[in-house]
């Protein structure tokens, strides 16, 4: 048992490294060359264009649910209006490059298609709910004084800090140690747990139970994946693995998808901080878009799957079928690497 949970833990790890340094690498061009000042003078507007930039803008970049919040009020500061804060708050954690890398490498096709779609769809149904049913928009004076912690350190506030202008010699060098160091150390422990969990689907889990509780086109699949998804911290690059293991056992796509969808942009934190900044009927506006959305666009998804006859295990991690043997072994023993830097340095900043 320990060896197959040994093994299915290293194929995991190996068929999504190269992917997942990828994402990691474009990370850091975005963060470096991003300027959020300049992103907030686009989303000042109450109308349709500003909530779909903000979904837009919010797509590929690589941060936590987490994260974005001192980023999201961050633009709420410069000027962003409430639609467009809600929409990027969503839009961000639910997708980014990293995640979309790893859906690349360990998904079908399809999902990773239909994933940040309903990603964008989401946010943009959610700020459009807020501009129908959310209080005016006063322009609050908005801090992060007593913001909830959930990253490491003082990482996240970071990134909504905006670059100094320098070359681009020390630009590009500023966005590797980011890429690899500060984003790199914010999530990588959220990530080795989706890999331990995936790795423990496959090797604990008979196909039989969640073929049984998890299979098929109801919504009490869904609702399963709601009720863990909706507390926890689940960032979208960490969710894929698991999602991946999921569906290899018989879950449906669209319970995945809920999971990948509801996960991200929910946990405790984060609806504090929605709360707080936002209001406590922004903070419904927002729960209730995302759940509803996640449930319908599930139901869409396995409805594409079944009347096209889509086998959603039949081209899974077919995305990483496409990197050479070496190149996996390479891209894994970096992250490996870098997974023990980063462990020794917590180790050291310890009592």
């Amino acid at each position: 048992m320990l060896l197959d949970y040994l093994k299915n833990l290293f194929q995991v790890i190996n068929d999504s490294a190269f992917y997942l340094l990828s994402g990691f690498l474009l990370a850091g061009l975005i963060h470096e060359f991003v300027s959020s000042r300049k992103l907030a003078k686009h989303l000042g507007k109450s109308d349709f264009g500003s909530i779909l930039k903000a979904s837009l803008i919010g797509t590929p970049l690589p941060l936590c649910s987490c994260g974005v919040i001192p980023t999201a009020v961050s633009l709420r500061k410069d000027g962003a209006s409430k639609e467009s804060t809600v929409s990027f708050l969503i839009a961000t954690p639910e997708t980014g490059v990293d995640s979309i890398s790893m859906s690349y490498a360990l998904l079908d096709p399809l999902m990773t298609i239909f994933r940040p779609i309903a990603g964008v769809i989401t946010s943009i149904f959610a700020g459009l709910a807020e501009k129908a049913f959310g209080k005016k928009d006063e322009g609050e004076n908005l801090t992060l004084e007593e913001q909830e912690e959930c990253c490491d350190d003082d990482e996240c506030v970071s990134e909504a800090v905006e670059a100094p202008d320098l070359r681009f010699a020390g630009r590009l060098e500023n966005s590797l140690k980011y890429g690899f160091t500060t984003f790199f150390d914010d999530i990588v422990i959220y990530i080795l747990i989706g890999y331990v969990l995936a790795a423990l689907i496959s090797t604990v889990v008979p196909q039989s139970f969640m073929t049984e509780y998890l299979g098929g086109e109801g919504i009490l699949p869904m609702l399963a994946m709601i009720a863990v998804g909706v507390p926890l911290y689940i960032c979208s690059t960490s969710a894929t693995p698991i999602a991946g293991a999921l569906i290899l056992k018989g879950a449906s796509p669209g319970a995945a998808l809920v999971l990948l969808l509801v996960g991200p942009a929910t946990n405790i934190a984060t609806m504090i901080a929605v709360g707080k900044f936002l209001g406590k009927r922004s903070l419904i506006l927002y729960l209730f878009s995302i759940i509803a959305l996640s449930l319908l666009l599930a139901f869409l998804l396995n409805f594409v799957y079944t009347t096209f006859g889509i086998s959603p295990t039949a081209s899974l991690g077919q995305g990483a079928e496409l990197i050479p043997d070496w190149l996996k072994i390479i891209s894994t023993i970096v992250f490996a690497i870098l997974t023990l830097v980063v462990i020794a340095g917590r180790v050291k900043k310890s009592p």
